[in-house]
């Protein structure tokens, strides 16, 4: 059935919108993968400074649905004039 309709809403043209959309939904709700449920919990204290320091142990290396904490939680502290500092933990395979 899954298969059925991710293949239907591709046909339709309408699946990278909904792909889009799950993740909005997700990140409003902090479901999904870990650093939704982050930004949701800090969003939900009233006593993050502004200028705070994240620091992200584990960056993004990959391209994956769902994923790409470092990108989110960069553009989150840009916004926020928040520092944002992240590690690689292993090099990039090639």
């Amino acid at each position: 059935m899954r298969s059925l309709l991710i293949k239907l809403t591709k046909i339709l043209k309408i699946y990278n919108l909904l792909k889009k959309l799950n993740l909005r939904l997700q990140s409003a709700f902090g479901l999904g993968h870990g650093h939704n449920l982050f930004l949701f919990l800090i969003n939900k204290k009233s006593n993050i400074e502004k200028y705070s320091i994240f620091l992200e142990i584990g960056s993004t290396r990959e391209e994956i649905y769902g994923q790409g904490s470092t990108e989110i939680i960069a553009k989150y502290c840009e916004k926020k004039k928040n520092k944002f500092l992240f590690s690689r933990c292993r090099p990039k395979k090639y």
